[in-house]
């Protein structure tokens, strides 16, 4: 058997410490390239550096009769396992007979494969969630793995359900309850309700406060929620999203949208009345749109995001414990009197 072993790293420049012992063999320098005739036993393959790759890895050469590459380390992926979040690829090492090809790489959720991937990253999708996402790298027709990365499932909900169905008696898709933490004072009723697929309210004075029930009371966390524009009359965003909302419903973050302005404004809200702006974001938002908002603590940062693109950073430590709701203004006739309304909410604990 005739091999011309060769060793692929896919290392994008850098050096490597290998030494290669083959069992009984011979070399032809007759035809300019020198071939390696192994005659049978196994090739034992010692990498000392870089530390990824370092180990002795035993190949038969029997394994050449039905592949021209072995895979001796499989691709790496890492990163935070989160959609949104960029994982990075660190290659497999191949050892491979003849000459070396090109290298591809796809995605794959519960071990099926999805679509190609450029490398080094692949970011994460939200049809990720709930999925062990891995890469597979493809060399010389042979396939190898990467390790998986869990991605959380977005605890969700779309408020569908029957109009005039109270918050509170409201049971979204993952099968917890929302609470209402009555923000503008003990008298405030529970007044948040579904009507046409929104989860709305109707007070007339003050602002209602609605918190999922399994939401995270500490570390990083994010809150997801798509909002349309109903009537940009209204001057202030009447729903948007809560993080870090303290147990009296008093404290949490929210991004605002003030229609006089057109710019997004990231808030500190304290005592439900004192609000410390940590930054804004212009945007024109016409009526008959809607956005798709983030917000998410992650570690001493407030970060809030528009259709996937990050808009606001804040550094700001002041509450880092709570949980991920909802802040609305009232109106009592209807969403046609309130701006614009949350039609998805949906909330994770991130690493």
């Amino acid at each position: 058997m005739a091999l011309t072993l060769g060793l692929g790293l896919g290392l994008q420049g850098g050096s490597i410490g290998v030494s290669v012992d083959l069992p009984d063999f011979s070399v032809d320098t007759s035809t300019g390239s020198p071939v390696i005739t192994v005659e049978g036993g196994t090739i034992t393959v010692t990498i000392s550096a870089p530390s990824i790759y370092a180990g002795t890895y035993n190949v038969p050469v029997a394994d050449f009769d039905s592949a021209d590459a072995v895979n001796l380390v499989p691709p790496v992926l890492a990163g935070v396992a989160a959609v949104g979040e960029d994982l990075t690829i660190t290659p497999g090492l191949w050892l491979f007979e003849g000459t070396e090809t090109a290298t591809t790489y796809q995605n794959a959720r519960d071990g099926t494969p999805v679509a190609a991937v450029t490398f080094p990253t692949y970011t994460v999708v939200a049809a990720d969630a709930g999925t062990d996402v891995t890469v597979i790298e493809t060399f010389k027709g042979v396939a190898a793995a990467s390790n998986a990365l869990s991605i959380p499932s977005l605890v969700s909900d779309t408020f569908t359900g029957t109009n005039g169905t109270l918050a509170t008696a409201h049971v979204g898709e993952s099968g917890e309850a929302w609470l209402e933490l009555n923000g503008s004072g003990a008298s405030n009723p529970d007044t948040s309700f579904l009507r046409d697929g929104y989860m709305v309210s109707n007070t007339t004075a003050g602002r209602a406060r609605t918190i999922r029930a399994d939401t995270p009371g500490t570390g990083n966390q994010r809150a997801v929620g798509v909002v349309d524009m109903v009537n940009r009359d209204v001057g202030v965003s009447n729903s948007s999203l809560m993080i870090c909302v303290q147990p009296d419903g008093q404290g949490f973050y929210v991004p605002q949208y003030i229609v006089g302005a057109s710019e997004w404004r990231l808030r500190r809200v304290e005592n439900n009345s004192t609000a410390a702006e940590l930054g804004s974001h212009a945007d024109t938002f016409p009526e008959g749109e809607n956005r798709r908002k983030e917000l998410r603590r992650e570690g001493n940062d407030i970060v809030f995001y528009l259709a996937d693109v990050e808009v606001i950073r804040a550094t700001d430590t002041t509450f880092m414990t709570g949980g991920a709701g909802i802040r609305q203004y009232g109106g009592d006739t209807g969403k046609e009197n309130i701006g614009f309304w949350l039609t998805t909410f949906a909330w994770e604990a991130l690493a």
